[in-house]
C-alpha cells in the first residue's frame, strides 16, 4: 500500500464513421499498441465510436488485465452507419468495476435551436460515470466530450451547462475521489473564469501540469492535422481533473500531453502519474 500509485491516460482517438476521421484502419492497432505498452491502470477513450476497433483495443492491452465499461458491444444503426451506444466513450479500467452507467447529454440537457447539431445530435456524446474498487477505496471515473469547438457564444455556454450538469448530477452526489477526464472542447478552461469556477465550486483541481502552463493537445504542427485540416493555432482541449484524491494520499507527479512520433490521432493523448503524496 505504500507505493500505491495510479496512472490514468485520458485520449481521443479521431474514430469517427467514414468522412470524419482518416487512416483509420492504419492508425487504431497502432494507438492499442501505444496503450499497451503504457500499461495505464485506468485509460478513458473519446471517438470511440467503432464497436469492432473497440475489440481491437481491448483485445490488444488484455481483457485478462482490465475491466470495460457497460455496454462496450452495444451498437445502434443509423441511416449511414453503425455505432456505439456510449458516444464514442470507452475506460479500461485495472480496477474492478463496481458500478457504471452511460448518460446521454440529449438526455440530460434539451438541444437549443441556437446550438443544435446534426453531427451530435448522431454522435450522442454524454457522460460515462464509474466507481471502481481500488486497494485504497472506491474510486470515481467520470468520463466525457463536450459539445465541439465553435466561436458562437451559444457553444460555449452549452459547454459550461454541459459541464456544471456533470457537477450537480453526477460528481457531487457521491463521496468519494473523482478523477475526471475527457475532450472538454474549451482552450486553456483554466483561464476561463465561468469554467474555473465552476470547477473550484465543485473542488477539482488540475495539479501535475507545472508551473501553471498547459501545453497544447490540438497542434498545427500534429502531422494528421496538417495533413487533413486547416488549423490556425494550437489549442489544449483534452484535460484530467482531479477531485479528493488527497484522500488516497496521492498527489499528481505529472498531467501533461504526450506528443507522440508519428502522431497517430488528431488530438495527443493526456497522461496523469499520482503518486504517494510526501505531505
Amino acid at each position: 500500500m505504500e507505493n500505491f500509485r495510479i496512472k490514468v491516460i485520458s485520449y481521443n482517438i479521431w474514430d469517427a464513421p467514414y468522412w470524419a476521421s482518416k487512416e483509420r484502419e492504419e492508425r487504431i492497432p497502432k494507438i492499442a499498441e501505444y496503450l499497451k505498452k503504457t500499461d495505464a491502470d485506468i485509460i478513458c477513450l473519446q471517438e470511440s465510436f467503432s464497436i469492432r476497433h473497440r475489440r481491437i483495443i481491448y483485445e490488444t492491452i488484455g481483457p485478462d488485465k482490465y475491466f470495460s465499461t457497460c455496454e462496450f458491444e452495444k451498437y445502434r444503426r443509423l441511416p449511414f452507419a453503425t455505432l456505439d451506444k456510449t458516444g464514442g466513450l470507452v475506460i479500461f479500467s485495472k480496477f474492478p468495476i463496481v458500478s457504471c452507467k452511460f448518460l446521454s447529454f440529449l438526455r440530460l440537457l434539451k438541444f437549443s435551436p441556437e446550438i443544435f447539431s446534426l453531427s451530435e445530435f448522431f454522435a450522442h456524446k454524454g457522460v460515462q460515470d464509474i466507481m471502481v474498487q481500488t486497494p485504497k477505496g472506491p474510486l470515481q471515473v467520470v468520463n466525457t466530450h463536450l459539445y465541439p469547438k465553435n466561436r458562437r457564444m451559444f457553444f460555449k455556454k452549452y459547454r459550461l451547462r454541459q459541464l456544471s450538469v456533470i457537477f450537480e448530477k453526477i460528481v457531487n452526489k457521491k463521496k468519494a475521489p473523482v478523477i475526471l477526464a475527457g475532450d472538454l472542447n474549451e482552450d486553456n478552461l483554466t483561464g476561463k473564469e465561468d469554467f474555473f469556477a465552476a470547477l473550484l465550486q465543485s473542488g477539482f483541481d488540475l495539479s501535475g501540469v507545472g508551473s501553471g502552463l498547459l501545453l497544447p493537445s490540438y497542434r498545427m504542427e500534429n502531422a494528421l492535422i496538417k495533413k487533413y485540416r486547416k488549423q490556425k493555432k494550437t489549442l489544449r482541449l483534452d484535460y484530467i481533473f482531479t477531485k479528493s484524491i488527497n484522500q488516497f494520499n496521492l498527489e499528481a507527479q505529472k498531467n501533461s500531453p504526450v506528443y507522440l512520433r508519428p502522431e497517430l490521432s488528431d488530438h495527443d493523448p493526456i497522461v496523469l502519474f499520482l503518486i504517494p503524496s510526501v505531505k
